[in-house]
């Protein structure tokens, strides 16, 4: 398995309560951050992206149309990441994908390769940790993870 077998979710809920503004359109080297980590993500070779968001709106759909992502929303509001997750994974094209939170804009997509070869058996989800805490928005999740 390789990158171009997985579909990348970019949850991308943009509430930014603490920032106090949407940093998903911060600027960054000229572009808005949620640009930036969707042109990077198009460029890493994807087979799908879906971006989830909380609610359609038309900076985000113009935004999935220039990127060829697909736009889902939360089918439940105010429920955070884990919300849009279970979106992504819904749409998601194939049986494995890369969450990752839109607010990464310096994520490197190699690091997938490390992760790949845990995604084996009956794995749900692979769950990289950084000095001890748990990445759930730059891990693989099965695409039926969580169904009953």
């Amino acid at each position: 398995m390789n990158i171009s077998d997985l579909t990348l979710i970019v949850a991308a809920g943009g509430k930014s309560s603490r920032m106090g503004e949407d940093k998903r359109f911060l600027p960054m080297d000229g572009e808005p951050l949620l640009a930036r980590t969707l042109r990077k993500s198009r460029a890493a070779g994807f087979r799908s992206i879906v971006l989830a968001a909380e609610g359609v709106r038309s900076d985000l759909s113009a935004l999935a149309e220039e990127f060829g992502a697909t736009l889902v929303t939360d089918e439940q509001p105010a429920q955070g990441p884990a919300a849009a997750i279970a979106a992504g994974l819904r749409a998601a094209e194939t049986e494995w994908t890369l969450v990752l939170s839109a607010d990464m804009p310096f994520y490197d997509f190699e690091l997938v390769r490390a992760l790949l070869p845990e995604a084996t058996g009956d794995t749900q989800v692979v769950l990289p940790t950084i000095s001890g805490y748990w990445q759930p928005l730059a891990a693989l999740y099965r695409r039926d993870a969580g169904t009953a």
